[in-house]
């Protein structure tokens, strides 16, 4: 089963690049960790994700977690 520390380490990956290429200011990565449901309740989720992105303040949100022992992404703008 893939490890929550990969998506954790593509996603620390995917915001080096941004922020070297100047795009900082347009995308945005939700912390995997934080999204997934073990130890998270639903409620919390949900506050985090709305929370993170009215505060943000980005043009495109990326969120990348674990879903039945998958990798899934998703993408919001």
């Amino acid at each position: 089963m893939l490890n929550i520390s990969c998506i954790q380490l593509w996603c620390m990956y995917m915001d080096t690049i941004v922020v070297e290429s100047g795009w900082a200011s347009i995308y945005g990565f939700l912390e995997p960790q934080t999204i997934q449901p073990s130890g998270n309740t639903l409620d919390f989720r949900k506050s985090y994700i709305q929370t993170w992105m009215t505060e943000s303040n980005r043009e495109i949100y990326i969120a990348s977690y674990i879903d039945a022992g998958h990798w899934k992404s998703f993408q919001k703008k």
